[in-house]
């Protein structure tokens, strides 16, 4: 994982007007963020969470949610990214926020993570 955040980061910065790219790597930024931040069962995924911010992964997610403001499957997976890396953790959400990723974004998605975890 630690160098795939700036591979993948760096793929949709270099496509920004490619809306299949940025689905693409949305929906990969946010499979290498999945599962809570729950660090005994996972201790190496906060820090995993952390690369996604210092490699500029939620960057360019943030970048192509807002390029690609009317294109649902970039919508869905970039939300998912961003609601991936800082579900359950305060101290990532803010960094998420002041990145640009917008709250309803965070809300909505942590809501929904938390009901699907709820389910047998």
């Amino acid at each position: 994982k630690a160098g795939a955040f700036s591979a993948i980061a760096g793929g949709m910065t270099a496509h920004p007007d490619d809306s299949a790219v940025a689905a693409a790597g949305c929906f990969a930024i946010g499979n290498l963020c999945r599962g809570s931040d729950d660090r005994p069962k996972d201790p190496k995924l906060f820090e995993t969470k952390e690369l996604a911010f210092e490699q500029g992964a939620l960057a360019a997610v943030i970048a192509a949610m807002s390029g690609h403001a009317q294109d649902e499957s970039v919508q869905k997976h970039g939300a998912r990214a961003v609601a991936n890396v800082a579900h359950k953790n305060v101290v990532l959400k803010d960094k998420a926020i002041a990145a640009g990723a917008q709250g309803q974004w965070l809300d909505e998605l942590s809501s929904a993570l938390e009901e699907m975890a709820l389910r047998p």
